[in-house]
Order: structure tokens, then sequence, then C-alpha cells
């Protein structure tokens, strides 16, 4: 027997924005945390491009009156049918921060045709601008992070991040245990495991500078 959807009358009814990264897995994770959401009773506005919404698998029936999904456009001078990192060699994975840099824009619009603001958007890492729209539309923003505890304390504390005090620039940097680990540990990455992340990260495709947090 299926579970039902309910909410007390007493518990507010959220309408909630979902902005993820254009990568299938952190599509189908921002789907499950929808689900999940909408199973408590909330609205879901989920966004992508029209092509990676038409891969998503199917909610549940009783779950699709609060779900909706918002396709965009995809973004022009692209190759045909490149809008998740499947579709692009991991050498090519920048290449996808122009689709979503220019997401930007459609984003406003349609947050401006929404009447009452929605109560929250959760996005994901990339769109690092989305705090500043967010906060000129009024709106409350949550970061939904993909990572665990452990690799995004490897990766660097926020504000040595932002600060630049934690910039490693080559696949050796990652093989020793950053400084600000105090404690005893051996977690550290081996060179080959960085080397097709690196090919992938380097430059910024986008033709403009990102915004910070």
């Amino acid at each position: 027997m299926e579970n039902r959807v309910d909410i007390n009358d007493e518990e507010e009814v959220l309408h909630i924005v979902m902005f993820p990264w254009l990568a299938m897995g952190h599509l189908i994770s921002f789907l499950h945390l929808s689900t999940t959401l909408a199973t408590k009773g909330h609205r879901i506005s989920f966004i992508s491009t029209a092509g990676n919404l038409r891969r998503l698998h199917q909610i549940p029936p009783r779950l699709s009156p609060l779900i909706t999904f918002i396709p965009f456009p995809a973004i022009p001078n692209l190759p045909p049918n490149t809008e998740s990192s499947m579709d692009a060699p991991h050498h090519q994975a920048q290449l996808l921060k122009i689709p979503f840099d220019f997401l930007k824009q459609p984003l406003l619009d349609f947050l401006e045709k929404i009447s009452p603001n929605p109560d929250w958007i959760i996005y994901d890492y990339a769109s690092d601008w989305l705090p500043g729209l967010a906060a000129e539309m009024s709106v409350s923003c949550a970061f939904f992070s993909l990572f665990n505890v452990a690799t995004m304390v490897f990766f660097g504390p926020p504000a040595k991040v932002l600060s630049g005090d934690c910039v490693r620039s080559s696949a050796e940097d990652f093989t020793v245990v950053p400084k600000w680990v105090k404690m005893e540990s051996k977690i550290v990455y081996r060179v080959h495991e960085l080397t097709k992340y690196m090919e992938g990260s380097e430059g910024n495709q986008s033709g403009h500078e990102r915004e910070e947090l």
C-alpha cells in the first residue's frame, strides 16, 4: 500500500525551487530530495534543461500534482544534444559552464513570474551566483551538497577556500594531508586518481568571471 501524501492544516506548505548542476548524478539526487519533500506535502519546481528532464525517471503518480518540471531551453553553440556531463568527454566538462551560467537569466525570469515568491531555492555547488540572485529576490536559499563531510574537509574550510589560503593547482597537491587537518590521517589522493579530474577542471570556459559565494 502506498504512503499517503498528507500535511496537517497547522503545518506550512512550502514552495521549493530545485536547481541542480548539469550531471545525472546531481539531477537524480535532487529528484530524490524533491520526492521526499513532496511526500511531506510541499510543492516543488524542478528546473533543468529540457533534455535533462526527459532523462529522469518517472515520479510516483501520487506526487505528480506537487512536483512540476520546469524545462529551460538548451543553450546554442554547444555540440548537439550536449546538456549534461554524460554528453561530453571529461576533458571538455568545462564547456558545461556555458549553459549553466547562461541559465541565470531564465531562472531570474522564472522567479519574477511567480507570485508569491517561492519560499526556498535549493542549489548545487556550481551555481555560485545563485545566493546573490536569491537575495535580490528576497528568497531564502540553501546549498545541497552531494559530497560527504570527509570530502568537504579535505577540499578545505569555506573561509580558506574563498581567501585563497588553500589553493592547490596540481595533482601532487592533493597527495598530502591538508595543513588544516590537525588529526592524524592517511586519507589522501593518489596521483592517478586526480589526473582525469585535473584534465577536466582547468580553465574557465564560460568566458567570464565567476562570482564568489
